[in-house]
């Protein structure tokens, strides 16, 4: 049997990159994943990708979870498709497209950590009721390298990935009386199309590659794989007993 046969996943953030990747090995393993993204056509075209290997364990759903209606009209798809169950909730969003600088204005830093915070929390708690009703649950978020030391990213990005690390510590230790684990993965340098660190390569493919020459050890990018791997290891309902 396979691992995650016939378990209910949901992945915020699974059009691309890392979540996409972590979607696809779910399937592998048996599970029924809903897709999420914001823009509905890449959407559209992922789910198509996935339903010629997976067939109807594949659904999708394009709300921006930074609003409350949003967000209200991603959970009541869910429910309608799924019911009122999870097994795994992954968030893989954010925006490290900001200001460098830790001189912005405090609309800016709201911005920020509305995008790469507060809509992610937020989701949590709206999920919450559903990950009570399964046995052996598990949270995963996709924070960053940034947010548990300095690499010279933004500061607000920074500051608001390790907010997102402190929350899921004092998050897994509020909800692990109804058996819901909670777990964070760190992504550093990973590449994929269509990711920053492409356009960055783009923009500035010398610099880029000094970089990790510099700081990366293995002196290469990670791959979204890696980290979907590690993403459902973490999820593993074994991993409870």
């Amino acid at each position: 049997k396979k691992e995650f046969e016939d378990k209910k996943i949901f992945i915020a953030g699974s059009s691309g990159g890392i979540g996409f990747k972590t979607a696809e090995l779910f399937l592998e393993e048996g599970a029924f994943v809903m897709l999420h993204g914001k823009n509905p056509s890449k959407l559209l075209e992922k789910r198509k990708k996935l339903e010629l290997l997976f067939s109807k364990k594949v659904s999708a759903v394009a709300f921006d979870i930074t609003s409350v209606k949003g967000r209200k009209k991603l959970v009541s798809q869910y429910k309608k498709e799924h019911g009122s169950s999870l097994d795994t909730l992954v968030i893989s969003v954010g925006n490290g497209k900001v200001p460098k600088t830790a001189f912005i204005p405090e609309k800016e830093w709201l911005n920020v950590f509305h995008q790469n915070f507060f809509a992610i929390v937020s989701l949590v708690s709206d999920f919450m009721p559903f990950l009570k009703k399964s046995k052996g649950a598990s949270v995963i978020l996709v924070g960053s390298i940034a947010g548990v030391e300095y690499i010279g990213a933004p500061a607000s990005y920074a500051a608001a990935k390790a907010a997102l690390n402190s929350y899921s510590k004092h998050l897994s230790v509020e909800v692990a009386k109804d058996g819901i684990r909670v777990a964070t993965v760190h992504p550093g340098n990973v590449y994929f199309p269509g990711g920053r660190w492409e356009e960055l390569l783009k923009q500035n493919p010398k610099k880029v590659r000094e970089h990790i020459r510099t700081n990366v050890p293995q002196n290469r990018f990670g791959s979204p794989r890696e980290i979907a791997k590690a993403i459902l290891f973490l999820a593993n309902p074994l991993l409870q007993w």
